[in-house]
């Protein structure tokens, strides 16, 4: 593949298809900002998905179609080589009732989901937009899907409906990151995320001391977890405690949200094998009644550094002047390395403050970010010809 990535690179990145003009950028950060002003919280993507359907189907390529919960795909090319799969995520952290007005200051782009995930999505829509435009031809199949419940408690939902519904061979697949340019992450970052409840009678706090007690409980268990010594590249965290009425009453009711994370699925499948039997076995102890509910599940997987799909992108960001990255991720890719194909997460722009209502990107680094892209789908599936239009 490496004598094959140096020719699509020398043939393909001078041609006009590969030319980013600045009006091309305005345009890119046009779309980025109508499209991050459409509050679109996961399980929520309605009608952000339909934005991106009506764009897609006014420019003519391809076949379009929804999926699933709102999944956005469009197919293009020949069939006739390997099978490219693009997915960028609709869905934000913010709630619906999120204010979302993205500022412009001194060569940044500002507000909420900016970077994660509207700029990856315009990226997706400018790239068909350039196929349409110099009538490209792909010698294999491109499949852009703008996905959802990736976020979040979405547990990735969305690009699980997508691989199903691809009937043929998924070759390669890429997850569009808005931001962390120059991630190259080929390890994806699983994860178990559990609720355990506990429910007791209640009572007053000196009458009834000593009666069955699901904060006590609740603390018993998170004291037993936060004391386990882990691996390396694995965390458990206790997300969310919740208990309790009042300072002169024993709870009634007391909740925590564990969130588990590893590079291993064995991992993640032992851990959780520990947070439910001694979830069990305190409130046994304790005679408090226990409630253990799976509220997340993202499958780990991996590619290895010196695979061809890596070695690609660094010969592409080496190209463009980008520094390479391979810290892992958790992301769409975490389905499709799951399944065995050859994956990574890659990102468009620089920037910072991820999921928070100030997250940012650099405007000029846009140009690099796309150009990446475009390398990605002319060497992995081939470009026939590219006409002047």
């Amino acid at each position: 593949m490496m004598n094959i990535v140096r020719l699509n690179l020398s043939q393909s990145i001078d041609t006009q298809f590969s030319e980013i003009k600045t009006e091309d950028i305005n345009a890119i950060v046009k779309e980025a900002i109508a499209i991050a002003e459409i509050p679109s919280p996961t399980f929520h993507e309605e009608v952000r998905a339909q934005y991106v359907l009506e764009r897609l189907k006014a420019m003519a390529v391809g076949k379009v179609q929804i999926i699933g919960h709102n999944n956005v795909l469009v197919t293009v090319g020949k069939g006739k080589g390997p099978l490219l799969l693009l997915a960028a995520h609709l869905d934000t952290v913010f709630p619906l009732k999120t204010t979302i007005k993205i500022r412009k200051e001194e060569g940044v782009l500002v507000g909420p989901g900016i970077g994660d995930n509207a700029v990856a999505i315009a990226a997706g829509l400018y790239l068909f937009e350039r196929l349409k435009k110099y009538k490209m031809e792909l010698s294999g199949t491109l499949i852009f899907a703008a996905t959802t419940c990736e976020e979040g408690s979405g547990s990735l939902r969305g690009i699980g409906e997508v691989t199903r519904h691809i009937r043929q061979k998924i070759d390669y697949a890429l997850a569009l990151e808005g931001l962390f340019q120059g991630r190259l992450a080929h390890q994806a970052i699983g994860s178990d995320r559990w609720e355990v409840q506990y429910q007791g009678p209640g009572g007053h706090s000196w009458e009834d001391s000593g009666a069955p007690n699901p904060n006590h409980a609740l603390v018993k268990l998170g004291y037993f977890l936060v004391s386990l010594r882990l691996p390396p590249m694995t965390t458990l965290n206790l997300s969310i405690i919740e208990g309790g009425r009042s300072i002169n009453s024993i709870s009634t009711s007391a909740r925590v949200s564990i969130d588990i994370r590893s590079l291993k699925q064995a991992e993640l499948r032992r851990l959780s094998a520990i947070v439910k039997n001694r979830a069990k076995e305190i409130g046994k102890e304790d005679k408090v009644k226990m409630k253990l509910t799976l509220i997340g599940k993202r499958p780990a997987g991996q590619i290895g550094r010196a695979h061809q799909l890596v070695r690609l992108g660094k010969e592409i960001q080496k190209h463009l002047g980008i520094q390479s990255d391979f810290a892992p991720m958790s992301t769409d890719a975490n389905m499709t390395l799951a399944k065995g194909i050859p994956s990574l997460a890659i990102g468009i722009s620089k920037g910072g403050n991820c999921h928070r209502e100030d997250e940012y990107l650099e405007i000029a680094s846009i140009r690099s970010g796309l150009k990446q892209i475009m390398l990605f789908v002319t060497s992995l599936i081939g470009m026939d010809q590219c006409i002047d239009s």
